[in-house]
């Protein structure tokens, strides 16, 4: 199995509190993981560790992982109405959007058994609008036992009603493999996995840009090694973000602050993909819909935070299409 699952070893065990049943999931606690309702910063990077055991009397064998996330509301940001007081919390739509983080299936070879413990460690960020995240973490085993745990994680932001989106992503730069790539939302900031969005349409759709695993940044539809799939994503689901350099520095693109001087600093027709990150630098990005997607064209900017430990950008998108 892939994706961060390990078997637990036996002296790892100590401190688990047991419960009754059959089948039995544990969030494990610590000043790292997060194992219960919490609330985060814009696009936190949060780790939450389970173990899954199967090992009664009659141990039947894990069968199946599946994690899901509903956001509450949305996880794009909303742009709120001028004058505010004209709002109305039912123009908030969708009101919730669930995506399938991880639906994994566990399979017996010539080799080897269904496993009956587990260990899973999950890193992922948060959402960078205000709302609510509920992720849910279900197992079954091979007699159709099934436990699930849940915890919500909460977000409040006090700039909610500005025109523009901006948060901080913090991102490790991967280990070789296509499948180590991060998919990112500049819209929503949420940088998903791999073996997410690999057969999610809805989710290929909303894809801006893709982090490789050195470091760079690509369009979707550049075409540029590793490249995607076209049988799982075709080139309909492919957003199209071009980069263009500007001349603002760390001062400047602060006082960025309105969605027609953010299109403004977008000079067509810009670049598909950025191979080489300089610390300090600002591009503005257009993303322009795929065909398939509800979405249309959006802009915004991208400083250089940091690029030696991983990859650090600052986001500031702006809400509503130009």
């Amino acid at each position: 199995m892939r994706f961060l699952l390990f078997l637990l070893l036996a002296t790892a065990l100590v401190g688990c509190t047991k419960t009754s049943g059959p089948l039995k999931l544990y969030f494990i606690g610590s000043t790292r993981f997060t194992s219960g309702n919490r609330a985060a910063g814009p696009a936190d990077t949060l780790a939450t560790r389970l173990y899954i055991d199967d090992t009664g009397a009659r141990p039947a064998g894990l069968t199946h992982l599946r994690i899901t996330v509903d956001y509450s509301p949305r996880r794009a940001p909303y742009a709120y109405p001028s004058p505010i007081t004209s709002f109305m919390f039912a123009s908030v739509t969708p009101a919730t959007e669930q995506i399938v983080y991880l639906d994994s299936a566990f399979a017996t070879s010539s080799t080897s058994a269904l496993p009956t413990e587990l260990l899973f460690t999950n890193v992922y960020g948060a959402r960078t609008s205000t709302g609510t995240e509920r992720w849910t973490y279900q197992v079954t085993d091979q007699a159709s036992n099934t436990v699930s745990r849940t915890f919500i994680i909460s977000q409040r932001r006090a700039d909610s009603t500005l025109v523009y989106n901006d948060y901080t992503l913090r991102l490790n730069t991967p280990p070789i493999g296509p499948g180590a790539r991060r998919f990112i939302d500049l819209k929503s900031g949420l940088a998903l996995p791999t073996f997410t969005v690999a057969k999610a349409p809805e989710l290929q759709r909303l894809t801006d840009v893709i982090l490789l695993a050195d470091g760079s940044l690509a369009s979707p539809d550049a075409l540029v090694a590793p490249r995607l799939n076209d049988a799982t994503w075709p080139m309909a689901n492919r957003v199209r973000t071009r980069f263009a350099k500007t001349t603002l520095t760390a001062t400047t693109f602060l006082n960025v602050t309105d969605t027609l001087s953010i299109r403004q600093l977008f000079a067509a027709p810009g670049i598909s993909t950025l191979p080489g990150l300089t610390v300090g630098d600002v591009y503005a990005f257009r993303i322009s819909a795929s065909t398939s997607s509800p979405f249309p064209t959006q802009y915004g900017l991208l400083y250089v935070v940091s690029s030696t430990s991983g990859l650090q950008v600052q986001i500031r998108t702006s809400k509503k299409p130009l």
